[in-house]
């Protein structure tokens, strides 16, 4: 009897000892499997819950495997088919459980280790935005007080290349929504969306700083560098047209000729003046937007409008005493063609006191008429000469007399 109840109390015990390590090894692979699968917490208190699985593991594999020796004695020596079904069944059903819970465990741990590297990649990439964000901020608060066109190119060389590193924070942000996204799909991103938002949106405005500016750098010094060739363009014709206007060739060129080539300076001094005008005008827009500017460009500005102001006042005078010296020239001619008028009608006296008819008449008479007429011819031939040599001294000094002939 006391074998038969030492028996039965060990049979208890083991029955009691199956139930409870079930329940509890069941139990725990419910809470595991929620701890493993969990999405609602961040990486990192996630692998510390994965660790905490695991440190867990071997105590429930010790529990499965009494429970198995239990289940088995259970199994051995029960009459009952079904019940040794049951627990064959429910052992089996565990252990698969378990081995279940093991598998996702170290996949998730893997999972888990990876996501911890693109969360850490995502921050390091946040951070770089944002050096870069406070460095281009820092940059732009830097006044353009420029006060030389090689400072322009400089400041313009040092903008393109602040807007050229744009491109490699797009590529960052991008990669950041990347890892957000692998991230998301494991567990919760924590902050992470707000620190993107805030990264892209300090990005666009910075950009839009640098682009707004780089554009109005690189217009100032495209019109700085047309201004200043523009202004050694009107130098360089101003010293053509001095050289032109005293040149030797020039001078021996028909008076009407050097009149249309005065004429036509004057409009090209007008062109020049228009030229250089709008150019610094232009430039003046930019210098004015807050860039600064040199003011020995407007010095030099003045310097070559008055220069061809100069110029415009010589050509001017020039032309006015070249007109003059036309207008003598063709009221000479008119007189010229008016005195040969005048010698023929003489000539015309001469013969007709020279005939025979009018001699035979009042020889003395004839005789004084004649010699009148010859004074006349002589006096008109002189008038002619005179105007003739004058005109050709004019056509020489390209200037009227101040004295005209006397007709």
């Amino acid at each position: 009897m006391e074998e038969k109840q030492r028996e039965q109390k060990r049979a208890r015990t083991v029955r009691s000892d199956y139930l409870t390590d079930l329940d509890e090894v069941q139990a725990w692979i419910r809470q595991a499997e929620l701890k493993v699968q969990d999405r609602s917490i961040e990486p990192v208190p996630l692998k510390d819950q994965l660790r905490q699985v695991q440190e867990e593991l071997g105590t429930i594999t010790d529990k499965l495997e009494r429970l198995t020796r239990n289940g088995r004695t259970i199994a051995e020596n029960t009459r009952d088919d079904t019940e040794k079904q049951l627990i064959d069944s429910t052992v089996h059903n565990v252990t698969e459980q378990l081995n279940q819970v093991r598998n996702w465990l170290d996949e998730r741990k893997q999972v888990v280790a990876d996501t911890i590297d693109a969360w850490q990649r995502f921050l390091s990439l946040y951070e770089a935005v944002r050096t870069w964000t406070e460095e281009k901020r820092q940059f732009l608060v830097e006044p353009l007080k420029l006060s030389t066109l090689v400072q322009a190119r400089q400041r313009l060389h040092e903008y393109s290349t602040a807007v050229k590193s744009c491109k490699q924070i797009n590529k960052n942000l991008s990669d950041m929504g990347k890892e957000l996204e692998s991230i998301g799909q494991v567990c919760s991103v924590g902050d992470l969306p707000e620190k993107l938002l805030e990264a892209e949106e300090a990005k666009v405005q910075v950009e839009g700083q640098l682009l707004e500016r780089n554009a109005l750098l690189q217009e100032t010094s495209e019109e700085w560098e047309q201004c200043e060739r523009k202004m050694k363009e009107v130098k360089t014709w101003i010293e053509k047209a001095k050289q032109s206007l005293e040149s030797p060739q020039n001078k021996k060129k028909p008076l009407r000729d050097q009149h249309s080539i005065r004429e036509k300076m004057l409009s090209d001094i007008a062109i020049q003046k228009t030229k250089i005008g709008i150019s610094m005008e232009k430039l003046q827009v930019h210098f004015r937007s807050g860039i600064g500017g040199d003011s020995r460009i407007g010095e030099t500005v003045d310097e070559l409008l008055a220069e061809l102001d100069n110029l415009h006042a010589n050509v001017k005078e020039q032309t006015t005493a070249l007109e003059g010296c036309l207008a003598q020239i063709d009221q000479y001619q008119q007189e010229i063609q008016q005195l040969r008028q005048q010698i023929m009608q003489v000539e015309q006296q001469l013969r007709t006191v020279l005939s025979p008819t009018y001699l035979s008449t009042d020889k003395e008479k004839a005789l004084q008429e004649q010699q009148i007429c010859r004074e006349k011819i002589k006096s008109l031939q002189s008038k002619i000469q005179a105007r003739t040599e004058r005109s050709k001294i004019l056509a020489q000094r390209g200037r009227p007399d101040p004295e005209p002939l006397d007709p």
